[in-house]
């Protein structure tokens, strides 16, 4: 086909299936299957010829015809998907399965919002404002996983806080370390080998 003037075109039809498997040469080499339309009749498309140094007019497959025609969510989807792709690459197999459903959600929700929504929003605008939530959210369970439910009053009293043995690892509350002992009356888990025991009590 590579060796073919542009225009060209050759078929095979899969009789037991009724499969049609047809190529073009276009720009580049198309291929297409399909099982109902047909070749014929043949269409006419504009193309620029090198030669005459103008557009002319060129034999198209009227299946590649009825495509172009009727093309419209899944190559929507598929541009929109590669417009703004996750970069972060992994050697693991699943990780690209991973992030492209995270970009199908993305682009489906993006749809959704453009739909039903009176405030216009681009692509890139829906991607950052998603991604800036859900990094506020992220920083709020993180501090209050760090902030201890103790108030300041009680931890600050000096009367019965004395260090107790954990029985599993757990992580300081101050220097984040993995340690065995806790507060026996504020129970927060708090290093005695650094300052953070008494750190967290004068604070």
């Amino acid at each position: 086909m590579a060796k073919l003037e542009r225009s060209s075109y050759d078929y095979q039809f899969d009789q037991k299936n009724e499969i049609l498997v047809v190529r073009w040469k276009d720009n580049s080499i198309c291929t297409m299957a399909t099982n109902h339309d047909t070749i014929e009749p043949m269409a006419k498309v504009k193309r620029w010829s090198k030669i005459q140094k103008e557009k002319i007019d060129m034999n198209q497959p009227h299946l590649f015809q009825s495509y172009n025609k009727g093309m419209g969510g899944v190559d929507l989807l598929d541009q929109s998907v590669s417009t703004y792709r996750i970069a972060i690459r992994s050697k693991k197999w699943w990780w690209p399965l991973f992030t492209h459903m995270i970009n199908l959600a993305m682009t489906n929700a993006w749809r959704l919002h453009v739909m039903f929504c009176e405030e216009k929003m681009d692509q890139l605008s829906f991607t950052r404002y998603v991604t800036r939530h859900y990094l506020r959210l992220s920083n709020r369970a993180q501090a209050s996983r760090n902030k201890p439910s103790v108030p300041p009053s009680i931890a600050a009293d000096s009367l019965g806080h004395f260090p107790k043995k954990l029985e599993k690892q757990l992580r300081c509350v101050m220097c984040h370390a993995r340690i065995r002992w806790c507060c026996k009356k504020c129970e927060v888990t708090l290093c005695i080998e650094r300052e953070c025991f008494e750190n967290f009590h004068i604070r």
